[in-house]
């Protein structure tokens, strides 16, 4: 956090860093909840077989296997993304995740009232901002040394 002081960074890159971290915190926690629910019944959620069974209801192929995928990216990824911690990596899975949840299970109308695609459009479309900016100065990421240099991230992008 020192290398906000005002000589080493103006004041727009270090609230551009506070406003990614308010980003990943509140995206991060909804997606832990929400994952939470679907794999371990937590928060009022079903649990993992009920979200299996939603799954197969709704035909998708292999629903055991697609529940854990998306119960995880939501969960573990919203861990990550929130610490900032492989921040691209956990915001590309719940991009992924939002967007097939806006449009397979939410695609019939936009807004949240009617069960539309409005609020996982909105989470999965700040996932991908966070994924295209990256984590900001504000993260776990800059407490290991070499991990959060350009080289690394062009090695992991590819």
């Amino acid at each position: 956090m020192s290398e906000c002081s005002t000589a080493k960074c103006p004041s727009s890159s270090c609230m551009m860093s506070l406003g990614l971290l308010i980003q990943r915190l509140i995206v991060g926690y909804v997606m832990f909840y929400h994952g939470s629910q679907k794999l371990f019944g937590w928060f009022g959620g079903g649990g993992f077989e009920k979200t299996v069974s939603g799954f197969d209801s709704m035909g998708f192929p292999m629903p055991k296997l697609m529940a854990g995928l998306a119960g995880g990216a939501e969960c573990f990824g919203g861990i990550l993304l929130a610490i900032g911690l492989a921040t691209r990596p956990s915001a590309f899975l719940i991009f992924f995740t939002m967007m097939v949840a806006s449009f397979k299970v939410h695609g019939d109308a936009f807004s949240a009232r009617a069960g539309g695609m409005e609020y996982p459009l909105t989470l999965g479309l700040v996932a991908l901002g966070l994924l295209l900016i990256g984590p900001g100065k504000l993260a776990a990421s800059r407490l290991i040394p070499g991990i959060h240099g350009k080289c690394f991230t062009r090695t992991l992008l590819g």
